[in-house]
């Protein structure tokens, strides 16, 4: 079931219902679905009845298209958080590499993505970023600056556990067409509109070869430390990875020429809220029914009720 959350004029399509959850003794317990579901929409629906802005319809160009075994483009330039000219080569030498392409200003996935990368980093407990891997950050806004990477950058390593690492990550900035050489490569789709400044992406990490070969990919914007931990160990070995489900989360800007998507959400919202309406009743008066009557298990019960108080 896809929930859709409205954030600042952005959608954010969220599939994993394990983040509804409060975790517990470490794992995640997922709420009723229709709990969930329904709660969630119900919530959407007020703040979408308020928006007098209409979205557009889904970028066509989203998501993941799952390349395994293809080569990135090492020799594409880009700049580091210093602002020093490199090459995307530079980060591939002898260790696995965490990849993902994210937009250091976003304020929807992108900070989810943030927060799965540095949960599954701190919960490795044989494998550490810079000794035993890197990671790799590439913006795909092509205005976004070294300057603003570096400060990113240091919020990232605020959070991780380990310390002395900073030369294991890397927040890299380009130009358009080197950001898109990256990208195209990996099957990451997205739409960049100049005129608004917004970015509509999908969201999840690609794990690489020592060498730069595509691996795996983790779609979405939660990583489990076993699969990561699993998934490095083979691009360390150099062997390709099983293709991931496919499933699209992402932020999505909206076009205010177009209504088509919010009709569409909106009727799904409106009929979802209805269902957990009438679920919530239904519940309360099973619920008041069964226990309005102390139940009887013998004569003496019938015969003290009949009396009733003294």
């Amino acid at each position: 079931m896809n929930l859709f959350f409205i954030q600042n004029k952005e959608f954010i399509l969220m599939l994993n219902p394990y983040l509804l959850a409060p975790k517990r003794r470490g794992k995640a317990r997922a709420l009723p679905k229709w709990l969930a579901i329904g709660g969630f929409a119900m919530s959407i629906a007020s703040v979408n009845a308020q928006s007098p802005s209409k979205p557009g319809p889904l970028p066509k160009n989203f998501g993941f298209e799952q390349k395994l075994g293809v080569q990135l483009p090492l020799n594409t330039p880009f700049k580091d958080e210093n602002g020093k000219d490199v090459v995307l080569g530079d980060f591939y030498k002898t260790k696995p590499v965490l990849l993902a392409m994210i937009f250091y200003h976003c304020n929807g996935s992108c900070l989810l993505v943030r927060d799965g990368i540095i949960k599954t980093a701190n919960a490795q407990k044989l494998l550490e970023v810079e000794r035993d891997f890197d990671v790799v950050l590439i913006s795909i806004h092509p205005k976004e600056t070294p300057e603003l990477a570096k400060s990113k950058k240091a919020l990232w390593l605020k959070d991780y556990k380990y310390p002395d690492t900073e030369d294991g990550w890397h927040f890299l900035t380009g130009t358009w067409d080197n950001i898109h050489k990256v990208t195209d490569q990996v099957g990451f789709q997205y739409t960049f509109d100049e005129a608004t400044d917004r970015v509509a992406h999908a969201a999840g990490i690609v794990i690489c070869t020592p060498k730069g070969i595509v691996s795996e990919y983790l779609l979405g914007v939660t990583y489990s430390q076993k699969e990561v931990h699993e998934a490095l160990v083979r691009a360390q070995e150099n062997k390709i990875g099983p293709k991931t489900e496919t499933i699209l989360w992402g932020c999505l800007q909206y076009d205010p020429k177009t209504g088509a998507l919010r009709l569409k959400v909106e009727r799904l919202l409106q009929i979802l809220g209805s269902l957990t309406v009438l679920i919530l009743v239904a519940s309360i008066v099973t619920m008041s029914v069964k226990h309005k009557y102390k139940p009887l298990t013998s004569i003496s019960d019938l015969d003290s009720e009949q009396e009733g108080p003294n």
